[in-house]
């Protein structure tokens, strides 16, 4: 949502239909109305939502007078709660320090906001409106809970008769509001307490995800610095393996927990180091695999022989979890990703493993996760095989094509752009079908280490641009998607993006593709 790219919910006008809306906006949109259920409460803000369809039954509405509805029956004004997040793009990022005092029984929590400041002098000035959903945390119990509204750029609010040390404060609890937050003086003790043992799986995540992406970001600043000796702390593997196998946890929610993609979602001035970030998700998931690869190769293999046919509702929980385990066992033969991730004595065919799940799994996802681990592992005798008889049955139907094409789109290989440019050369991939070339697209989002680092990558991308955006605008802005953070690249790296932004430009009508001529103008401008 800081993208040159982004929209504000609202914008001010627009030329083409894909600058009214986007994939951001059209998520935060709803999230803006859960942070008003928040802030009426359940019972009122039902009361105020058949209000407003009784007044404005068979007729149209505005947004003002749904939040006109809104302020008649709480007494809330949504004013600047509606100037500020609909129109503009961007979000809060809120940061928060605690601190208990055991004499005065009190717990305080202070807060700061930031996020707005490049909206200073215009209309859409001001810090955001944040409903902020809270609770204290001992032993896994709520202590007290509740809801308070930020408004301002720092504040603090004080919570009274608070008779022990809470172990954490839980906070912008069920994702209470649409930006991020961070605990400015959290310890890693806090932190694995509350992945552990928080009732708000939300904040599990997040406290999870504090320390995943802590040891990520050691390993990515060092690599930059020309280092690759450090070290994965212990601490991480346990935490991981302790919600990994915890039965009394929903299996898909220690998947949804655990999953480790190749982002780094919570520093912003390392995000755009992506061929680090692999390094450093794989790095990870080794060190996993090394702490416990006995207990996830016999995981693995239960869940592989209970699979049976039929959508039975323990395998829907279990197949998050079992794409989780084969996430880890697909880089536990390959080369390790530091010297200091210690090698595994569990030796396991991650082939013959995905290729059971590929063959006998009811599940698309099982199985297109399973093409993608035999696809990845390039050393497989039978790959080409494999892949052959694949596109074969999967292009008998659409949504299975559809799955292939996904698939070979989002391939982290040395061969990816052969692969890619083969898969448009077959009869049954249609660049003028939305979902073809728009599921390619968004592929290649997810590989920007090989599509935007690599001068290989860069000059496919440039092809497809050119080939997709002269057929369907809409499809091609995905591929756009990719440089949006061109803006945080320095040097011999910035110049061959800038170059390719603009090679994309000149590739194009400036009448005919008016809308991607006008996004690229924009994005040049902020390069």
């Amino acid at each position: 949502d800081k993208a040159a790219t982004c929209l504000s919910v609202e914008p001010e006008g627009f030329n083409q239909t894909q600058e009214l809306v986007s994939a951001v906006t059209y998520s935060k949109a709803p999230e803006i109305v859960r942070m008003v259920e928040l802030l009426l409460g359940f019972k009122k803000f039902n009361v105020a939502l058949d209000k407003y369809y009784t007044k404005y039954l068979y007729g149209n509405a505005t947004t003002a007078e749904w939040f006109a509805c809104m302020e008649e029956v709480s007494g809330i004004d949504f004013q600047n709660f509606q100037r500020v997040w609909l129109k503009r793009p961007d979000h809060p990022e809120v940061t928060y320090t605690t601190a208990y005092d055991s004499a005065k029984q009190t717990y305080n929590v202070k807060l700061t906001q930031s996020g707005f400041e490049r909206f200073d002098n215009t209309d859409a000035a001001g810090p955001w409106e944040i409903p902020i959903d809270y609770a204290l945390i001992k032993d896994g119990k709520i202590v007290r809970e509740g809801v308070y509204f930020f408004k301002s750029k720092s504040d603090e609010f004080t919570l009274d008769n608070i008779t022990s040390t809470p172990d954490y404060l839980s906070f912008g609890r069920q994702w209470s509001y649409f930006g991020t937050s961070k605990a400015l003086n959290a310890t890693n003790e806090a932190l694995i307490k509350q992945a552990i043992n928080d009732p708000d799986a939300v904040n599990r995540y997040f406290a999870y995800r504090a320390i995943a992406d802590g040891e990520k970001a050691r390993i990515v600043e060092a690599l930059i610095g020309g280092r690759n000796d450090v070290t994965i702390s212990p601490a991480f593997t346990a935490l991981h393996g302790s919600i990994l196998f915890d039965e009394t946890l929903n299996p898909a929610v220690r998947a949804l927990i655990l999953s480790e993609k190749n982002a780094l979602t919570t520093r912003e001035d390392l995000s755009h180091h992506y061929d680090h970030i692999t390094t450093a998700t794989v790095a990870l998931l080794q060190s996993v695999w090394a702490a416990h690869g006995e207990k996830i190769d016999a995981k693995l293999k239960a869940l592989i022989k209970a699979s049976v046919p039929g959508p039975h509702k323990d395998q829907l929980l279990e197949r998050k979890l079992k794409q989780h385990l084969l996430a880890i066992v697909g880089v536990s033969t390959a080369p390790l990703a530091l010297p200091t991730v210690a090698a595994s004595s569990v030796t396991i065919d991650v082939a013959a493993v995905a290729l059971s799940i590929l063959n006998t799994s009811t599940f698309v996802s099982d199985k297109e996760l399973a093409f993608r681990t035999i696809l990845s592992t390039e050393a497989y005798a039978d790959r080409a095989a494999v892949q052959t008889r694949i596109r074969d049955e999967w292009s008998k139907t659409p949504e299975m094509l559809e799955a292939y094409i996904a698939t070979i789109g989002s391939l982290s290989t040395s061969d990816f752009t052969t692969q890619i440019r083969t898969l448009m050369a077959l009869p049954y991939f249609n660049i003028n079908q939305t979902h073809h070339t728009r599921t390619l697209a968004r592929g290649l989002s997810q590989i920007r280490h090989k599509s935007v680092l690599t001068e290989e990558g860069r000059a496919l991308m440039l092809e497809l641009f050119t080939k997709i955006g002269t057929v369907n605008q809409m499809s091609a802005y995905p591929l756009l998607k990719c440089f949006d953070q061109v803006d945080a690249f320095t040097g011999a790296t910035k110049d061959a993006l800038v170059k390719t932004l603009q090679a994309m430009q000149d590739s194009i009508d400036k009448v005919k593709e008016e809308s991607l001529y006008n996004q690229l103008n924009i994005m040049l401008k902020k390069a």
